[in-house]
């Protein structure tokens, strides 16, 4: 409240005390004044003015906060959305652009020149090549040989029949022709890898 409405306020309560006996006013006022909260002990009138000051401060200020926070978080969540859909690695700030390598499994019989399909992982492919053999009449344990040691190295799916053995108690060894082939997938042209 400011001070004009404490002081109209005071007024209005001092006449209507006025009105019920002129002799009482006096103590009425005092009375009066005391039970509204308007009377202020020595030297709180200074204080009520700079606590009015502060406060009036604190509200800009809190104003002021609050848009800054706005514009932060508007700020941000542009930042967020911008990185969630960038078409490429390159407009991502938040993560460094790190080149994967891409690798595709080719489940295939190369015999007879049928390639079954390529697949994202080694297990699906696997699964399919077996399911054909198994099919085909193939029994005993599974093992995927591979050509060689290298990473990239197509691997045979043969069958180990426990039941036949040769002469030195090896298990005959029976090859399907299935073979699955790990594909590395280049994401641009190298004019200097090997064609």
């Amino acid at each position: 409240m400011t001070r004009e409405e404490l002081l109209a306020r005071a007024r209005r309560h001092m006449w209507a005390a006025w009105a019920l006996s002129a002799e009482e006013v006096g103590s009425q006022a005092a009375e009066t004044l005391l039970g509204l909260g308007m009377l202020v002990p020595e030297g709180g009138a200074a204080e009520l003015e700079r606590l009015r000051v502060r406060v009036s401060e604190l509200e800009a200020e809190r104003h002021s906060t609050n848009e800054a926070l706005s514009d932060a978080m508007v700020e941000r969540s542009a930042d967020r959305w911008t990185a969630f859909f960038a078409p490429t690695q390159a407009l991502r700030e938040d993560e460094p652009a790190v080149e994967q390598r891409l690798i595709a499994y080719r489940a295939e019989h190369p015999d007879s020149g049928i390639v079954l399909r390529t697949y994202s992982n080694r297990e699906a492919a696997v699964a399919h090549c077996e399911a054909l053999a198994t099919r085909e009449g193939a029994t005993g344990l599974v093992s995927w040989v591979p050509d060689d040691g290298d990473a990239f190295s197509p691997e045979e799916l043969t069958y180990f029949d426990v039941e036949y053995c040769d002469g030195d108690d090896v298990p005959v060894q029976t090859c399907t022709g299935y073979v699955v082939t790990p594909l590395e997938i280049a994401s641009a042209y190298d004019e200097e890898a090997n064609e």
